[in-house]
This record gives structure tokens, C-alpha cells and sequence, in this order.
């Protein structure tokens, strides 16, 4: 599971324009399974709590960036 990827970063969907190549994924979607919805965060920090605890941010207090609890 890829971290602080774009949708064009992922040559499956770019059709190769942006020049990147990422053969797995192409041959996953190839094969059937191109995935059409995705999850993300608008900044970096609950992004990755979420990837890294299995949590939602509002569940793990990490909503924005910077320390928990931070205002």
C-alpha cells in the first residue's frame, strides 16, 4: 500500500502521459482489478496515522498536522 501517491502517479490510470511506470499495478488492472475509489487526507499527518494504526484520524486525534491535541 503506497503512501502520499497522486492518481496520475499510477500509470494504469495515466495511460503512460506522465511517465511513470509502475508494472504491478498495471498488470493488477490488466487483470481485472483497477480500483475507482480511494481514501485519502488533506495533509500528510492523518493520512498516515490512519496507514499506520488502522484508525480513522477523528478516532486517533490526529486531524491535522502537528501534535496531538494541537491547537
Amino acid at each position: 500500500m503506497p503512501d502520499d501517491v497522486g492518481y496520475w502517479n499510477i500509470s494504469a490510470y495515466n495511460r503512460g502521459v506522465m511517465g511513470y511506470r509502475t508494472p504491478n499495478i498495471d498488470r493488477l488492472a490488466k487483470e481485472g482489478t483497477l480500483c475507482t475509489d480511494m481514501y485519502a487526507q488533506p495533509s500528510c499527518t492523518p493520512g498516515r496515522a490512519s496507514f499506520i494504526t488502522g484508525m480513522y484520524p477523528i478516532r486517533s486525534g490526529l486531524t491535522t498536522v502537528g501534535m496531538v491535541g494541537a491547537k
